[in-house]
């Protein structure tokens, strides 16, 4: 049986699924040109493809003054592979998001206080400018952001697990053993433990 006005409402259920598959593959699109992508996910997590690749960018330069300053003859320096130091960056960048996790439920709402009150001092450092852009040629915002905050961060867990007779480096082995880890590119994996190049 053939009803005129059941035919025309499947009909505009098709076009409307149409259009909504069309923004999602657009939405992905987008996303998926400014790096906004998730490249891993620690604990639920997502560290966006943009920062990876913004702090991979800064590693590089930073290996490269250094390796300048340093021994630029040095042959086993420059025997590091690119896959290694990317594996190496976005391993960091797990960590960051591990000690972050960590520092909050320790500190609770008090963290952004704690990180501010610890970077207050560094805000008027002009040396600390020039040096964020001359070494790691990263904006002073990029390399607050990305540098400085991760390590306060990192100082207020280390200070309240001191207190109560805990170790850092055994939190973050612990931390990192129990983390579900989800690596979202074909580069890498999880070994349990840290990020690795396949």
């Amino acid at each position: 049986m053939n009803i005129p006005w059941l035919a025309g409402i499947r009909n505009h259920k098709t076009w409307l699924w149409l259009g909504v598959l069309t923004a999602l593959i657009l939405i992905l699109l987008l996303l998926a040109s400014i790096d906004l992508y998730p490249i891993a996910t620690v604990n639920g997590s997502p560290v966006s493809a943009r920062r990876f690749w913004k702090n991979y960018r800064a590693a590089g330069v930073y290996y490269e003054n250094a390796l300048k300053t340093y021994d630029p003859e040095n042959k086993e320096m420059n025997a590091v592979p690119f896959a290694e130091l990317e594996a190496q960056v976005l391993d960091r960048l797990v960590e960051s998001e591990l000690l972050q996790k960590g520092a909050e439920q320790e500190v609770g709402g008090d963290l952004d206080y704690l990180v501010a009150s610890k970077l207050s001092r560094l805000e008027s450092d002009q040396d600390l400018r020039q040096a964020s852009e001359a070494l790691y040629k990263m904006s002073y915002d990029d390399f607050r952001s990305e540098v400085l905050v991760p390590q306060a961060v990192r100082d207020v867990l280390a200070g309240r697990l001191y207190l109560k007779g805990e170790n850092i480096e055994e939190w973050t082995l612990a931390a990192r053993k129990s983390a579900e880890v989800t690596i979202l590119s074909k580069k890498f994996e999880w070994d349990g433990e840290k990020v690795v190049p396949r």
